[in-house]
């Protein structure tokens, strides 16, 4: 489906990015990332995650630059996938896509963090391609390219549904999304999707009904402003995409999280739409190349920034008894503290007698504090002056 030259593109501007990464901080952003980390690092028990994801983070070593290389190849990978969806559309420039991709920030920002969600969105992109391919009578020379290959698949969508069931039940359950929105944008999705829609709902709904709406992904209609220049994809999305990728963009204004998900639909959308006005093409690719290229010198303020990393560890060095909001759980465990508050909605006991590190504002002597992050002195010893 990609010429040499096209995936030669796609591969020096995906690199680009992650060599800036590497030289400019040198561990992850992100606060879930680090619970996969002091797995990878200090054997630290993975729960609640499928048996694929915890063999995955049991057989790669502790090497951030190790981390960096992988989360390359996986936004490598997912750049591929969606160039090839592009192809479907778009035989000879449809590569595009994946550049039009970049005109959100998020798909970049989301390969900063090494979680299970990262190995599981280019298999999603990739089944998404699948769904959607067939071959292309009008470009044979294309189209033949490892047609073999592809004819596999392109006989119906079967493959590509397992494909995602599989992601979904070994590797993110947030996969199931994309599964159900595909069923339901065909006939025979309707007989299917009231299993797999209790299955949704129960797995989701139900479980993010209860987040903290204080946090960044579970606030409502968030993704539109993570979707930035992309979100004009909307207007010209084929009719073919409209069912699926309108139930997924509904679904990502709910829960930040899924708005990765939609990236797909709306490159290909930008897609359409700059070929009706070929003007507006050169606007949307500065924007991507802008974001792919200057972006990456801000990651060093994505959180944990250093300064942050220097109230945990004088957290450390204070070897007392503390708590801990539940947002910073996961690098104060990193660090090899002990905390029970992490991936949760916990909050800042208030009249706790001891050492609290949070964002709350107490009525006591602040240690160290970095922006919204406060170590506070509560013990009963100490005089309180705020």
């Amino acid at each position: 489906m990609l010429t040499k030259r096209e995936t030669g593109i796609l591969f020096i501007l995906s690199i680009i990015p992650f060599i800036i990464y590497a030289l400019i901080r040198p561990d992850l952003a992100g606060q879930d990332t680090y619970y996969f980390i002091s797995h990878m690092c200090h054997g630290t028990p993975i729960v609640h995650q499928p048996e694929l994801v915890y063999f995955i983070f049991s057989i790669i070593p502790c090497n951030f630059l190790v981390f960096k290389a992988i989360l390359w190849f996986l936004f490598f990978f997912s750049l591929l996938s969606i160039a090839m969806l592009g192809k479907v559309f778009f035989p000879e420039h449809g590569y595009w896509a994946a550049i039009l991709a970049m005109c959100s920030p998020l798909l970049l920002l989301e390969f900063l963090k090494l979680e299970n969600d990262q190995f599981a969105f280019p298999i999603i992109f990739f089944a998404i391609f699948l769904f959607f391919y067939k071959k292309n009578e009008k470009n044979p020379e294309i189209s033949q390219k490892n047609q073999k290959f592809f004819d596999f698949f392109k006989k119906n969508q079967i493959f590509s549904l397992i494909l995602l069931f599989l992601v979904a039940f070994f590797i993110w359950n947030g996969a199931y999304i994309v599964l159900v929105a595909l069923l339901i944008s065909q006939v025979f999705g309707f007989v299917a999707v009231g299993w797999i829609g209790i299955f949704f709902f129960e797995k989701f709904y139900t479980r993010f009904s209860i987040q903290d709406l204080t946090v960044a992904e579970n606030m409502p209609l968030h993704a539109i402003s993570y979707w930035f220049a992309a979100s004009a994809g909307i207007w010209g999305l084929p009719r073919k995409m409209w069912l699926p990728a309108g139930i997924i963009l509904v679904s990502a204004l709910v829960y930040l999280k899924f708005a990765v998900l939609a990236l797909p639909f709306l490159a290909v959308g930008l897609l359409f739409l700059t070929d009706e006005f070929p003007k507006s093409r050169y606007l949307f690719i500065g924007v991507a190349l802008a974001f792919l290229l200057a972006f990456p010198f801000t990651f060093t303020t994505q959180p944990p920034t250093l300064a942050q990393w220097d109230v945990v560890d004088y957290l450390k060095d204070l070897n007392e008894p503390f708590e801990n909001q539940w947002s910073y759980g996961y690098w104060v465990m990193y660090k090899g503290l002990e905390t029970d508050r992490f991936g949760g909605k916990q909050i800042t006991e208030p009249d706790y007698n001891g050492i609290s590190l949070t964002y709350v504002d107490l009525n006591c002597p602040i240690l160290k504090e970095e922006g919204l992050m406060k170590l506070f002195d509560c013990r009963s010893d100490k005089v309180k002056i705020r």
